[in-house]
Order: structure tokens, then C-alpha cells, then sequence
């Protein structure tokens, strides 16, 4: 497997505003550099195969997605913060009904409250810089794949992507309940392979989410590490049903899981 992950993603640490005592938000818990860190050590002390730096694919496939006006918020807004705000941090303290999003504001606080839709994910100094280099992440992880037959890529993307939209950016959310057994989640998943089936894709993209393993900090879920296996089986049924490959798996989040997952998977392949 080839992982591809950007070093320098440490620069941008939400997780420093809470050891500063400053109330980032109610729930009291952010994206940290420390998540990215220990993924990455874990990867290494598995012995999984070459890691590299992400290559540099220009701003073109990041704009073709995202609004311009919210890349250039996440570029500038901590600089206006500081100027306009006098803060160390840019998070809103309203959020923009999608419903009612004619009107684009001006100023910085009304920028950031009409595309950030909570407050987990703060714009500090080197937010942009991170954000900027997980999107080239997952872009050479896929150009890698596309390059080849029977390519596999991880992308270790810190901070990680999969709740920003075309115009919205933000934190933690789930589509199924809090406390969410496995009978319940793989049922779910069921459904959703199902109508992936039916569509018949050439290829398919997974974002290998943790956060749903039992006592994870951000998560509320209770899945067990035999869950993950049994997840990874369904996915696997589908694809040799229609004949095509799980190519790509984007970010990870519970790394503590994640190590025991390696190793599993490491054992029984021996």
C-alpha cells in the first residue's frame, strides 16, 4: 500500500486552543495534530509499504469543487480575525440557515457564519496551508490509482475534508443515532451498498471513518473491531459483484483502533 501524507499538517493544531483554556466550543473537542501523528506512526511500525509526500496538483482541482468565496475565507481568515477581531482564532458565533443563503456578508464574522456551520473547526495560521496540502493528499492518492491496475493508495488527509461541501465547511456529524450498535449500522450500510450495486460504478471511493468504534472521544457509536471486518466484508461482496475494485481509502480517524486493525490484518496474513 502506498500512503501518501503531508508532515507539515502539524503547524495547524486546534487541539492548542484547548490546552490554552480558550472555549472553542461546548463540545470540547477539536481535530488535533496528535490524530494525524499517531495514524501516520502506526502505518510506519506496521511496515505497510512507501510513504510520500503528497505531489503538488495546483489550486485547479480544489476551485473546480469548492466556491470560491470559502477558499478564499479559509486562506484569509485568520489574518482578518486578528486585524478586524483583535482574536487569535476565526470561528463565527452565528451560522447561516442554507435555506436563506442569498446574501454573501462582507465582513469576517458574517463570512465565516455564513459558510462554517459550527464551531469545531477554527481558521488559525496555518489552517490554510494544511487544508490546501490534505486536498493534494487525496488528489495524488487518486492520480496514483488512476495510473495503474490494482493500485492501492491511503491518504492520510489531517485535517480531514469529508464535511466540507461546495460552500459550507465544518466539524462532526453523523447520519445515524448516537449509540448505534453493530446490527443497526451494518443494516444501514446494506442499504447503501445496495443502491451502489444497482448504479454499477467504475470505480468506488472509501473514506475508512473510526470515529463509530466504541468509545472513540468524538464518536457515540459502539462498534467493535471485528465490526470493521465485517464492514470490509460487505463492501468486498458488492465489489466482486460487479466486478470492480476498492481502490482508494481517504482518511482514517481513530488511530488506537486503527493500529489494531494493522496488526490483525498483518497476523492473519502470515
Amino acid at each position: 500500500m502506498h500512503t501518501f501524507y503531508y508532515p507539515h499538517h502539524t503547524q495547524h493544531d486546534p487541539g492548542e486552543l484547548l490546552a490554552s483554556g480558550m472555549p472553542v466550543n461546548p463540545l470540547g473537542v477539536v481535530d488535533t495534530a496528535a490524530r494525524g501523528e499517531n495514524i501516520h506512526r502506526a502505518i510506519q511500525d506496521a511496515n505497510l509499504g512507501l510513504m510520500t509526500p503528497p505531489g503538488d496538483f495546483s489550486i485547479e482541482p480544489i476551485s473546480e469543487i469548492h466556491e470560491y468565496g470559502m477558499l478564499a475565507l479559509l486562506k484569509t481568515g485568520y489574518g482578518r480575525a486578528v486585524s478586524e477581531e483583535n482574536r487569535p482564532y476565526a470561528l463565527p458565533h452565528t451560522f447561516n440557515n442554507f435555506g436563506f443563503r442569498t446574501h454573501k456578508p462582507r465582513s469576517i464574522m458574517g463570512a465565516m457564519g455564513h459558510y462554517c456551520f459550527d464551531n469545531t473547526a477554527p481558521l488559525l495560521a496555518h489552517t490554510w496551508e494544511a487544508a490546501y496540502w490534505a486536498a493534494q493528499t487525496a488528489v495524488s492518492a487518486a492520480a496514483f490509482v488512476a495510473a495503474g491496475e490494482n493500485q492501492l493508495a491511503y491518504a492520510l488527509c489531517r485535517p480531514p475534508g469529508h464535511h466540507a461541501g461546495p460552500n459550507f465547511y465544518g466539524g462532526f456529524c453523523y447520519p445515524l443515532p448516537r449509540g448505534t450498535h453493530e446490527p443497526a449500522y451494518l443494516q444501514a450500510l446494506k442499504h447503501a451498498l445496495d443502491r451502489i450495486r444497482r448504479f454499477v460504478p467504475d470505480t468506488l471511493f472509501i473514506s475508512l471513518g473510526l470515529d463509530t468504534f466504541d468509545g472513540d472521544l468524538l464518536g457515540t457509536f459502539h462498534l467493535q473491531t471485528e465490526s470493521f471486518f465485517n464492514i470490509g466484508q460487505y463492501i468486498a461482496d458488492v465489489g466482486r459483484a460487479i466486478a470492480y475494485s476498492i481502490k482508494i481509502v481517504l482518511f482514517a480517524t481513530n488511530f488506537h483502533e486503527l493500529t489494531r486493525i494493522i496488526f490483525k490484518i498483518r497476523a492473519n496474513s502470515c
